[in-house]
Protein backbone atom coordinates (compact mmCIF):
# COMPACT_ATOMS: atom_id res chain seq x y z
CA UNK A 1 0.00 0.00 0.00
CA UNK A 2 1.10 3.26 -0.91
CA UNK A 3 0.50 5.93 1.93
CA UNK A 4 1.04 10.09 0.72
CA UNK A 5 1.42 12.79 2.81
CA UNK A 6 -1.20 15.35 3.33
CA UNK A 7 1.00 17.90 1.26
CA UNK A 8 1.51 15.72 -1.77
CA UNK A 9 -2.00 15.05 -1.53
CA UNK A 10 -3.03 18.52 -2.01
CA UNK A 11 -0.28 19.21 -4.57
CA UNK A 12 -1.57 16.15 -6.61
CA UNK A 13 -5.16 17.90 -6.47
CA UNK A 14 -4.13 21.40 -7.43
CA UNK A 15 -2.19 19.86 -10.46
CA UNK A 16 1.31 18.97 -9.50
CA UNK A 17 2.72 16.22 -11.82
CA UNK A 18 5.02 13.71 -10.29
CA UNK A 19 8.46 13.48 -11.57
CA UNK A 20 9.90 10.36 -12.00
CA UNK A 21 13.39 9.58 -11.61
CA UNK A 22 16.04 6.98 -11.24
CA UNK A 23 18.48 6.25 -8.14
CA UNK A 24 20.98 4.03 -8.97
CA UNK A 25 23.77 2.80 -5.85
CA UNK A 26 27.30 2.57 -6.67
CA UNK A 27 29.91 1.92 -4.50
CA UNK A 28 30.97 5.89 -4.27
CA UNK A 29 27.01 6.73 -2.92
CA UNK A 30 23.51 7.26 -4.66
CA UNK A 31 23.11 9.11 -8.27
CA UNK A 32 20.25 10.32 -8.95
CA UNK A 33 19.43 10.70 -12.71
CA UNK A 34 15.71 12.66 -13.70
CA UNK A 35 14.83 14.86 -16.57
CA UNK A 36 15.56 17.92 -15.07
CA UNK A 37 17.56 17.88 -11.90
CA UNK A 38 15.70 17.50 -8.39
CA UNK A 39 16.85 20.90 -6.34
CA UNK A 40 13.77 21.04 -3.91
CA UNK A 41 14.13 16.98 -2.84
CA UNK A 42 17.76 16.71 -2.11
CA UNK A 43 18.58 19.98 -1.20
CA UNK A 44 20.51 18.10 1.71
CA UNK A 45 22.32 15.93 -0.70
CA UNK A 46 25.20 18.35 -0.62
CA UNK A 47 25.80 18.03 2.02
CA UNK A 48 27.53 14.27 1.85
CA UNK A 49 29.76 13.20 4.63
CA UNK A 50 29.86 9.85 6.18
CA UNK A 51 28.25 10.80 9.57
CA UNK A 52 31.42 10.85 12.33
CA UNK A 53 32.48 14.66 11.92
CA UNK A 54 30.90 16.90 14.39
CA UNK A 55 30.54 20.29 12.82
CA UNK A 56 29.72 22.32 16.17
CA UNK A 57 28.96 19.36 18.79
CA UNK A 58 25.06 19.12 18.56
CA UNK A 59 24.91 17.88 14.46
CA UNK A 60 26.61 15.28 12.92
CA UNK A 61 27.83 16.07 9.70
CA UNK A 62 25.77 14.41 6.55
CA UNK A 63 24.10 12.21 9.04
CA UNK A 64 20.11 12.99 7.92
CA UNK A 65 21.98 13.32 3.82
CA UNK A 66 20.91 11.31 1.01
CA UNK A 67 24.57 10.69 0.22
CA UNK A 68 23.97 11.80 -3.25
CA UNK A 69 27.11 12.33 -5.58
CA UNK A 70 25.30 12.80 -8.86
CA UNK A 71 21.86 14.60 -9.07
CA UNK A 72 21.57 15.75 -12.96
CA UNK A 73 18.97 16.11 -15.35
CA UNK A 74 20.10 12.88 -18.07
CA UNK A 75 17.41 10.58 -18.13
CA UNK A 76 15.68 10.80 -21.49
CA UNK A 77 13.35 7.46 -20.65
CA UNK A 78 12.23 5.81 -17.40
CA UNK A 79 11.10 2.79 -19.03
CA UNK A 80 8.29 1.03 -18.28
CA UNK A 81 7.34 -2.01 -16.58
CA UNK A 82 4.46 -4.96 -16.23
CA UNK A 83 2.84 -6.31 -12.81
CA UNK A 84 1.14 -9.16 -12.60
CA UNK A 85 -1.39 -9.54 -9.58
CA UNK A 86 -2.76 -13.06 -11.17
CA UNK A 87 -0.65 -15.54 -11.29
CA UNK A 88 0.88 -17.12 -14.26
CA UNK A 89 -0.40 -20.68 -13.43
CA UNK A 90 -3.97 -22.46 -12.32
CA UNK A 91 -2.06 -24.56 -9.40
CA UNK A 92 -2.73 -23.02 -6.50
CA UNK A 93 0.76 -24.10 -4.60
CA UNK A 94 3.23 -23.30 -7.11
CA UNK A 95 1.16 -20.08 -7.80
CA UNK A 96 1.36 -18.78 -4.05
CA UNK A 97 5.71 -19.66 -4.02
CA UNK A 98 5.76 -18.13 -7.34
CA UNK A 99 6.51 -14.51 -8.82
CA UNK A 100 6.69 -13.09 -12.05
CA UNK A 101 10.06 -11.37 -12.41
CA UNK A 102 10.24 -7.91 -13.72
CA UNK A 103 12.23 -5.92 -15.81
CA UNK A 104 12.87 -2.62 -17.09
CA UNK A 105 14.83 -0.42 -19.26
CA UNK A 106 16.12 3.13 -18.99
CA UNK A 107 17.60 5.56 -20.98
CA UNK A 108 20.45 8.53 -19.98
CA UNK A 109 21.67 10.90 -22.33
CA UNK A 110 25.27 10.16 -23.06
CA UNK A 111 25.84 12.90 -25.71
CA UNK A 112 29.22 14.28 -23.90
CA UNK A 113 30.25 10.93 -22.82
CA UNK A 114 29.70 11.09 -19.48
CA UNK A 115 28.88 8.41 -18.47
CA UNK A 116 31.20 6.41 -20.53
CA UNK A 117 33.96 8.26 -18.86
CA UNK A 118 32.23 7.24 -15.40
CA UNK A 119 31.46 3.48 -15.40
CA UNK A 120 34.66 2.93 -16.17
CA UNK A 121 35.67 4.26 -12.54
CA UNK A 122 32.34 3.24 -11.07
CA UNK A 123 31.09 -0.03 -12.44
CA UNK A 124 27.28 0.08 -12.47
CA UNK A 125 26.65 -3.54 -13.18
CA UNK A 126 25.14 -5.84 -10.79
CA UNK A 127 24.47 -2.34 -8.37
CA UNK A 128 21.07 -1.43 -6.79
CA UNK A 129 18.64 0.40 -9.38
CA UNK A 130 15.21 2.12 -8.43
CA UNK A 131 12.24 4.10 -9.72
CA UNK A 132 10.70 6.50 -8.03
CA UNK A 133 8.03 9.33 -8.57
CA UNK A 134 7.68 12.39 -6.59
CA UNK A 135 7.20 16.05 -6.06
CA UNK A 136 10.38 17.97 -6.38
CA UNK A 137 9.11 20.41 -3.70
CA UNK A 138 8.36 17.29 -0.97
CA UNK A 139 11.37 15.46 0.56
CA UNK A 140 12.41 12.05 -1.15
CA UNK A 141 11.24 10.45 2.28
CA UNK A 142 7.44 10.65 0.63
CA UNK A 143 8.65 9.39 -2.97
CA UNK A 144 6.59 6.62 -4.56
CA UNK A 145 8.79 3.62 -4.77
CA UNK A 146 7.73 1.95 -8.39
CA UNK A 147 10.91 -0.40 -9.01
CA UNK A 148 13.73 -1.99 -7.13
CA UNK A 149 15.93 -3.94 -8.98
CA UNK A 150 19.90 -4.51 -10.05
CA UNK A 151 21.48 -3.59 -13.35
CA UNK A 152 22.26 -6.52 -15.46
CA UNK A 153 22.85 -5.05 -19.15
CA UNK A 154 24.27 -1.42 -19.91
CA UNK A 155 24.32 -0.62 -23.39
CA UNK A 156 26.04 2.56 -24.78
CA UNK A 157 25.21 3.24 -28.29
CA UNK A 158 26.53 6.02 -30.96
CA UNK A 159 22.77 8.28 -30.81
CA UNK A 160 24.42 9.51 -27.30
CA UNK A 161 22.53 7.56 -24.97
CA UNK A 162 23.00 4.69 -22.72
CA UNK A 163 20.67 1.97 -22.14
CA UNK A 164 20.62 0.50 -18.90
CA UNK A 165 18.41 -3.11 -18.14
CA UNK A 166 17.27 -3.66 -14.76
CA UNK A 167 15.63 -7.05 -13.21
CA UNK A 168 13.62 -7.09 -10.11
CA UNK A 169 15.51 -8.96 -7.26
Amino acid sequence: MIRLSIETHRALAQGQKLTPYVGIQTHLAWRSYASRRLAGSFAGAALYADGSITADGSHTAGAESEGMADNKGRLLDPGSFERSIAPQTTDILTAMQSKQVQSTSITLDNTDLYFSKMIAKEPFLSRPLSIYAGLDSRPSSEHIPLFQGVINEIEVNSDGQMIITAEER
